[in-house]
């Protein structure tokens, strides 16, 4: 019959005795526990010593020999050590307190073999801790839960403080082990929720500490924090950032890896502590931080990063608590009984578009102004970018540029200013655009005389007119026949009077036209000549194409002589307007006759002119 199979706590082991006399001892006892001297942990040197490079790196290989050979033993001798060896429990809250963070400084190692040494440390370590976690390897081997739960509580292998520090140095790529571990830990163990509710007020008091230190909750305080200003020691500042750097990003590894204790944070008012945390301490630390003097440019882009990292973690922190204490709650309730009737994502929407539309342009300078503060050699376009790409937030914009974190869009953009791109050039896209293209026939440039060339060779040079000729050569065509009525030839009849468009200036030709005219009759009446059928072409000569410019002024004045007389018009009498010398006097003729002019000034001649080809070309007279 096979034997029942019992949990650890209930086991029993019989052991001989160095007397000779075998005993009968429990599976869980200090005479079964193994004499092994573990080591605390040191971090390796900064920039030390090849000596001292050596010391780390065999102190390393001794904790990483004695943890491997703590996880190689048997489910009870495991315990046994686990519970009653002081040195291993040194040993493993000297690593959570002195493992370097993500953001420290000597996170970088010196070399690669102390960098290999430091993998297989951190790697035994959280082996070690997840199995103490555990208590249940097996059917055969397991505690029994509220024996465990008493175990680990008793004996502090586990606490609030370890658990937050597992969170930070453990939680990259390692989140659903760390859940499940914390949550066999509180599940086990009720009284760790106990011990939470009792750690909140120590975490908010890390906020009150530093708006003590920032001078912000003194009474008659100034608006700038007196001991942030940029006169103060710069251990000062730096101490202060990194234990908010410190706080920030241990808070929110815990409730990102266990969501259950946003509630416990959330019944101490934790969000609304930290918003009024942000509001009134963020932006005198940033303040001092660009305003304080470094000798050291590096310590101030670090303490920038720092705090820019802190900033991350604290809203990250307030999405945790909002999500996971005030949504999820109502999210199976009243939330989808509201979307049912008024879809959520048009409200969403809604908020976006007033979000984005509040951003003026004031505000965006103010942005783009705070980032070329710490990072004046990027381009504005490549900052608006990410500026768009990270909802406007600057501190988001420097962070991921400093760790090199950018999108995979972003990180292809130039990040210089753009000094060519978007100029305007008249030799744009032509053979000349040495912006567009890598060769140009330099042998069309060239400043001045060419060389070689004298005056003659440039005068004698007639390209220019040659490529001219065809555009000219096709006025030669002269039209001196009109084609009226099939078989009738009709010449042009007289000379072209120059002074044609002066006469019907003065009468108004068109003014007084009947409805009844069409455009066509107007037309011809206005623009053919008189022409006579089979006149003797003898007349004018055809090859004078241009007569006496006199001549035909003659003519034009005994037509215009005729014509007015037909009218009976009766042109007023000639009047002077010279006058006699300045200081003479004048006659009263005279006075009259300038009055007369100055008055009709606008009437006739070229004053007139614009207003009556107006006039014609409203009815017809000229195509537009």
């Amino acid at each position: 019959m096979a034997c029942a199979i019992v949990p650890l706590d209930e086991q029993q082991v019989t052991e001989p005795s160095v007397v000779g006399k075998d005993r009968t001892l429990p599976a869980l006892h200090p005479d079964r526990k193994e004499e092994r001297c573990f080591v605390p942990y040191k971090p390796p040197p900064e920039d030390g010593s090849p000596a001292q490079v050596e010391e780390f790196l065999e102190h390393a290989k001794f904790i990483t020999e004695d943890l491997e050979w703590l996880l190689a033993l048997p489910h009870d001798k495991f315990w046994c050590q686990v519970v009653f060896d002081e040195t291993l429990q040194k040993c493993l809250d000297s690593y959570l307190r002195h493992a370097s963070r993500g953001l420290d400084p000597a996170g970088l190692p010196c070399s690669p073999a102390v960098a290999e040494a430091q993998r297989h440390i951190h790697r035994a370590v959280f082996m070690t801790f997840l199995r103490m976690a555990t208590h249940k390897e097996s059917k055969e081997n397991f505690l029994t839960p509220s024996v465990f739960g008493e175990i680990i509580y008793e004996n502090f292998l586990f606490d609030i403080p370890k658990i937050l520090d597992l969170c930070v140095l453990f939680g990259k790529g390692n989140t659903q082990l760390l859940h499940k571990m914390i949550e066999n830990i509180f599940t086990q163990q009720p009284g760790y929720y106990s011990d939470l509710d009792e750690a909140v007020p120590s975490v908010l008091q890390v906020f009150d500490t530093i708006l003590d230190k920032c001078g912000l909750q003194c009474e008659g305080a100034a608006m700038e924090p007196m001991k942030l200003s940029a006169n103060g020691r710069p251990t000062d500042l730096l101490d202060l950032v990194l234990y908010l750097c410190d706080s920030t990003t241990t808070i929110h590894a815990f409730l990102d890896i266990y969501p259950p204790a946003c509630s416990t944070f959330q019944s101490h008012n934790f969000l609304s502590r930290l918003v009024s945390f942000y509001e009134s301490a963020v932006p005198d630390i940033e303040k001092a931080v660009r305003k304080r003097n470094f000798t050291d440019k590096s310590l101030k882009e670090d303490l920038w990063k720092r705090m820019c990292h802190s900033c991350k973690r604290m809203v990250e922190v307030a999405h945790l608590l909002l999500q996971h204490s005030c949504l999820q709650p109502i999210l199976e309730g009243f939330l989808s009984d509201y979307d049912e009737q008024f879809p959520i994502a048009d409200d969403i929407s809604l908020l976006q578009q007033g979000a984005a539309g509040s951003l003026g342009a004031g505000e965006l300078e103010s942005l783009l102004s705070s980032i070329r503060e710490l990072l004046p050699d990027l381009g504005e376009g490549f900052l608006l970018a990410c500026l768009q790409e990270y909802d406007y937030s600057s501190e988001l914009v420097i962070n991921n540029i400093l760790e090199d974190r950018l999108a995979p869009g972003l990180d292809q953009l130039d990040r210089l200013p753009p000094v060519l791109s978007e100029r305007s050039n008249v030799f744009d896209d032509d053979e000349f655009d040495v912006f567009h293209r890598d060769k140009v026939d330099m042998s069309r440039i060239w400043k001045g005389r060419r060389k070689g060339e004298s005056a003659q060779e440039v005068l004698g040079d007639k390209q220019h007119i040659d490529a001219q000729r065809d555009r000219y050569r096709a006025y030669e065509n002269v039209v001196d026949e009109v084609m009226v009525e099939p078989g009738a030839v009709y010449t042009l009849d007289g000379d072209y009077d120059d002074e044609y468009d002066d006469t019907y200036d003065v009468n108004q030709v068109g003014a007084n036209d009947l409805d009844g005219d069409s455009l066509l009759s107007r037309s011809e009446r206005i623009f053919f000549f008189p022409l006579t059928k089979n006149q003797n072409p003898n007349h004018a000569p055809r090859d004078q194409f241009c007569q006496d410019p006199a001549l035909l002024r003659e003519r034009a004045e005994a037509r215009r002589a005729a014509f007015h007389q037909k009218k009976g018009f009766r042109p007023e009498p000639a009047g002077s307007v010279v006058g006699k010398p300045k200081g003479q006097g004048q006659t009263q003729e005279t006075l009259q006759d300038r009055r007369k002019k100055e008055a009709s000034k606008g009437r006739g001649a070229n004053h007139n002119r614009r207003n009556m080809a107006d006039r014609k070309r409203n009815k017809g007279m000229i195509p537009s």
